[in-house]
């Protein structure tokens, strides 16, 4: 979706450059042997996958390159004033060896005031340097072939790896597909992910979605079966790598939702992903941490407004609205919350994979104890955010909105609550209109006059 919006900082000079994908592809080329070994690889094109910026400080930009062999890499690049990047680079370098014959360790661009790490070169993920490598990865499987559920003795034959999401120096998530053969001259195929994070959050995951999967999968001839194919499914966790701080996951069934929108029917979908939201809030998940405190999420609230307002001053009198009501009713909506229940804690379209019969329900990081409706909150906060970046029609999206809220309310013991629902809502647009700036979405950026104008909706139901 183009967009004719630009974003300057007179102490980053060289951001509407790292913001442009054309002119980051001529920087690139200017200079492949930082990149590349040997400097024989060119770049066709450049995707920004993530922006990541702070005000007067740095920005950084993972980008996705193709390169004329067809190959695509991931470079991750970040400029800072200028007294500040040659530092950044040399703490980089002291950090990171050299991974493969293929990719070099970080370089500094000082016409840029810009270092890049190329992939896999992660200080705080050192385990990637093994985890890209298929002779690691095939020993790996045969080593623990029976996590996958595999009858016999199977030898991997080829080991192809997909690069799917990647946060620098927080978490990455790679697709494996295995050839693999038997000694009967039998062959197959296997799919399956790789996410590693840090160790004690790896860790935490696993076991997150191990419980999640164990919880809502029922079995073979179990009376929940057939409500298990229509509501919550859950890829199985198959094994944690503690030396990698990696887990693996079978790949399920299935598209993004998201990007499968546009060719979906909406009302039998919503009414189905009501039912999986419901199904997860009365589900029993003892021994759950407790989930974010209304506190926590107020006080976050107001440091994101007050980051927010530091650039774009002009929206004080809609912020200071929203921030009265949160502060006015929050001792109030404390009150009425009377059931806590397991909640997935980052609940949106983005989570979710989809067939002609079922969905599945992904990254079961931030499993807890906690609101259910702060749970609904944001999924309905993230699908109105794809008003401003997608383009989707306010009025289907707001309509479907309302559609998923009967939907849940008819399928679980307790009154939706519209005023409490409301306060989770404009914390929440808070924290995303300050995300579209921390990220450069300039597709949201564009819109924010009406963007905060969605708030007075909800300011409505208080």
């Amino acid at each position: 979706m183009p967009v004719d919006f630009t974003y300057t900082d007179p102490h980053l000079p060289h951001l509407p450059t790292l913001t442009d994908t054309e002119k980051m592809v001529e920087v690139f080329n200017a200079h492949p042997g930082r990149v590349f070994a040997g400097g024989l690889e060119r770049v066709l094109r450049a995707g920004i996958e993530k922006i990541y910026y702070r005000p007067g400080q740095h920005v950084s930009a993972l980008y996705r390159v193709q390169l004329e062999s067809g190959e695509d890499h991931w470079l991750f690049a970040k400029s800072l004033v200028a007294r500040k990047a040659e530092n950044q680079f040399h703490k980089a370098l002291a950090a990171v060896s050299p991974v493969t014959a293929a990719v070099l360790p970080p370089s500094f661009w000082p016409e840029c005031d810009m270092v890049v790490w190329p992939f896999p070169a992660d200080e705080k993920m050192p385990a990637l340097r093994r985890l890209v490598q298929p002779a690691f990865v095939a020993a790996q499987f045969e080593q623990h072939q029976k996590e996958f559920g595999l009858e016999g003795r199977w030898q991997v034959q080829q080991v192809r790896t997909r690069r799917i999401k990647y946060m620098p120096r927080k978490r990455c998530v790679l697709r494996y597909h295995l050839t693999l053969s038997n000694a009967t001259g039998e062959s197959r195929e296997l799919a399956f992910f790789s996410k590693t994070c840090g160790e004690a959050a790896s860790r935490r995951y696993f076991e997150n979605t191990r419980r999640a999967y164990q919880a809502f999968t029922p079995k073979s001839g179990d009376a929940r079966e057939s409500a298990g194919r229509l509501g919550l499914q859950i890829p199985r966790p198959i094994l944690w790598l503690e030396e990698q701080s990696t887990f693996w996951q079978e790949e399920w069934p299935g598209r993004p939702v998201l990007e499968s929108l546009p060719q979906r029917d909406w009302q039998p979908l919503f009414t189905q992903i009501a039912a999986l939201l419901a199904s997860l809030h009365t589900s029993h998940l003892a021994d759950l941490p407790q989930g974010e405190s209304l506190e926590a999420i107020s006080t976050a609230a107001e440091l994101d407004a007050g980051h927010f307002l530091q650039i774009f001053p002009q929206y004080r009198p809609t912020i200071a609205a929203v921030l009265a009501a949160l502060l006015g009713r929050k001792a109030e909506i404390a009150g009425s919350i009377r059931e806590r229940t397991p909640v997935h804690g980052a609940l949106r379209l983005e989570q979710l994979l989809g067939n002609d019969t079922a969905l599945a329900l992904l990254d079961w990081d931030a499993l807890a104890l906690g609101d259910p409706l702060a749970d609904l909150a944001e999924f309905i906060a993230s699908l109105r955010l794809l008003e401003f970046s997608q383009g989707l029609e306010r009025a289907r999206v707001r309509a479907v909105a309302e559609q998923l809220c009967a939907t849940y309310a008819r399928l679980v013991p307790w009154p939706l609550e519209h005023r409490r629902l409301a306060w989770y809502l404009l914390a929440f647009w808070i924290g995303k209109m300050h995300l579209a700036v921390v990220n450069l979405d300039y597709r949201i950026m564009a819109k924010f006059a009406d963007a905060w104008q969605v708030c007075e909706e909800w300011l409505a139901q208080g």
